[in-house]
Parts: structure tokens; C-alpha cells; sequence
């Protein structure tokens, strides 16, 4: 269990939050990661969600993954970690949903090669584009792949562009029957349209916590309120933002988000006294 330490007045009220809807406003430096192990903990420990539920805690990339698990494991018993908390990155929660319920919108999941790596940047590269070329067929890509689309959709949205690149890149990754980090999200919403599934993953999840939502771009936003509507708890700051690049929005997701209770920590924590906090 984790060593006994002090925690301000913020974050005792963020763990000790009655409801599960909650905006935590988390300037750098501030303790964020330490606040939402502890909300989790406080979730579990009052008995907001117990089993069969459980917690799911999302990032934006492994490392912030395994930083949360690493953080959690200090409030948790093993037990709960096993049992009561689901830690893991957007792209990883995608890929389980399609996995499972990929039938659902007629895929054969397991025929389907997973993402390893940015095949579509391999495959530019392959081409021998340019710099400015690969980034454009990158980003035309991606933007057709950011809704809720099928794959006839996503080529229709290419074509239309007129990116023969894009085109050929798209054709090949079909006909291969590839998976691109791109299509993880855009599949995953497409099969939690389901309403059925969609109710099995809100009965699964009793409350969801999502690290730095100034990353989530709209369609990752759908994804979280569509198993988690006034049941998360959204941590982070507009001026950390980093994923514009990648379709973030957070402006857009902030104000969808303006009717959420607030509680901002304060940056002026004493780090040196909390060296954990970093």
C-alpha cells in the first residue's frame, strides 16, 4: 500500500467529491496524476463503485499509463488493481472494443492486423514522398477518419479530396485488411452506436476517469460520453494542450463540457516536500 503522505486541501475535496461528474482544472506542477489515484481510491474506499463494476482510467500514451498504474498501485491493494480499476490509452480501449464487438458492425476482428507502428507514414515513405507530400497525405487521412465512418465512407471522403496518394495508401490498407491507429477510434465509435454494447460497457464502467482532456479530440470525446455520460471525472489545463496536431479540439471540448462542476489545483504546491508529485 502506498507510504502515508500529505495532500492539500484540493485534492483531499477532489477525492472526497460526492458526485462522478467532475472537471479537475490541473496546472503543470500541481499533483494531477497523485489527485486522480486519488479520486479512484476515494470512489472505491466510499463504495461509489464495487463490484462487478469497475474504474476505467484513461491516457493519451503508455507512458501515462503505466505512470497511472504505478500511481494507483500505491493507493490500491493488488486486488483492486486486478479487480476494480481498467487502466489504458485511447488507442488501447479502441482496440478491445473492436476486438470484442467487432461483429456487431460486421468485422472479423481477429482476421484484421492490428496497428504495431504508423503504417501509413511507412507507406509514404515507401512512395518516396517528400516531407510536405507525406504529411499531407497523413493528414487527409486521418481528417476522413475522425467521425463515424465506414471504410466505404473514409474512401469517398479521400477520393473527394483528390489526394491520389491517399487514395492508393487507403485501397492497399483495405484490401490488407490493416488497422491503422486512425481506425481504432473511428471503428470503436462506430460499433458503441450499438446500443446494446454501448449499455454494456456503461454496466461495466461504474465511473471513468480521462487524463488531460485537453487532448481528446471530438470523436474520443463521443467515445467517453457515450460509456460514461455524467459518470467522469476530466483532468488537465487548456495551456498544456499538445495534440492540436493529431485533431484535438480543446476549446470545443471545453465548453461542452462548461456544465461540469469545477474544482481548479493550485500550482504553488511545495514539489520539493512531495517529490511523488512531479
Amino acid at each position: 500500500m502506498l507510504e502515508m503522505v500529505d495532500i492539500t486541501s484540493k485534492q483531499a475535496l477532489v477525492r472526497d467529491y460526492p458526485e462522478l461528474s467532475l472537471l479537475v482544472v490541473a496546472p503543470a506542477g500541481c499533483g494531477k496524476t497523485e489527485t486522480l489515484a486519488l479520486r479512484v481510491k476515494g470512489l472505491l474506499s466510499r463504495q461509489i463503485i464495487k463490484a462487478p463494476q469497475r474504474i476505467l482510467v484513461t491516457t493519451f500514451t503508455n507512458r501515462a499509463r503505466d505512470n497511472m498504474r504505478d500511481r494507483l498501485s500505491r493507493y490500491l491493494t493488488p486486488r483492486q488493481m486486478r479487480e476494480a480499476v481498467t487502466v489504458c490509452n485511447f488507442h488501447g480501449l479502441s482496440a478491445r472494443i473492436i476486438q470484442a464487438h467487432g461483429n456487431v458492425i460486421g468485422l472479423d476482428s481477429p482476421s484484421w492486423t492490428m496497428p504495431q507502428s504508423d503504417w501509413v507514414a511507412q507507406q509514404c515513405r515507401a512512395q518516396n514522398l517528400n516531407y510536405y507530400l507525406a504529411a499531407d497525405v497523413q493528414s487527409k487521412i486521418s481528417s476522413a477518419k475522425r467521425r463515424k465512418a465506414t471504410d466505404e465512407e473514409v474512401l469517398t471522403e479521400i477520393e473527394r479530396s483528390g489526394d491520389e496518394y491517399a487514395l492508393r495508401i487507403e485501397q492497399q490498407r483495405q484490401s490488407e485488411k490493416r488497422l491503422t491507429y486512425d481506425d481504432l477510434p473511428r471503428l470503436a465509435e462506430l460499433i458503441l452506436a450499438n446500443d446494446e454494447v454501448a449499455s454494456l460497457y456503461r454496466h461495466h464502467f461504474g465511473a471513468i476517469i480521462v487524463d488531460e482532456f485537453q487532448d481528446l479530440t471530438p470523436q474520443q470525446l463521443r467515445i467517453v460520453q457515450r460509456i460514461g455520460y455524467g459518470k467522469t471525472t476530466y483532468a488537465g489545463d487548456l495551456a498544456q494542450g499538445i495534440y492540436r496536431f493529431a485533431g484535438a479540439e480543446p476549446e470545443s471540448v471545453m465548453k461542452q463540457l462548461k456544465a461540469v462542476s469545477v474544482i481548479t489545483l493550485l500550482s504553488s504546491l511545495n514539489l520539493s516536500a512531495h517529490p511523488r508529485l512531479c
